[in-house]
């Protein structure tokens, strides 16, 4: 065994399945083996990041400069209910009319 072997962070199977748990995955145990072994290296490179000297770099929000692309935000007339509800399946004064989607129980 290495010594950069030595410093790798495991997973133990319980820590895994959590894992999987807040994911909400079903996992086998032959996955739990080799998510656990995936995991572990992610962690350890995370490990590395954190060792690196970061006092001189500035936040950012993104690595490329980039600028907003979305046209101006112009206010302009509305339609009419008319014109918003012409082709409308199932209108119903002002409004559509759409199925339920939560059941509601009578009484």
């Amino acid at each position: 065994m290495t010594s950069d072997e030595t410093n790798r962070s495991k997973l133990d199977d319980s820590a895994v399945r959590h894992v999987a748990h807040l994911a909400r995955i079903a996992i086998t145990q032959a996955e739990i083996k080799l998510y656990g072994e995936q995991l572990s290296k992610i962690l350890d490179y995370v490990n590395q990041l954190n060792e690196l000297d970061t006092s001189d770099v500035s936040p950012t929000e993104h690595p490329l400069l980039a600028s907003d692309v979305f046209r101006p935000d112009v206010p302009h007339p509305s339609w009419s209910p008319d014109d918003a509800l012409k082709n409308a399946p199932d209108r119903h004064g002002d409004f559509f009319r759409v199925p339920k989607v939560l059941d509601q129980e009578d009484g």
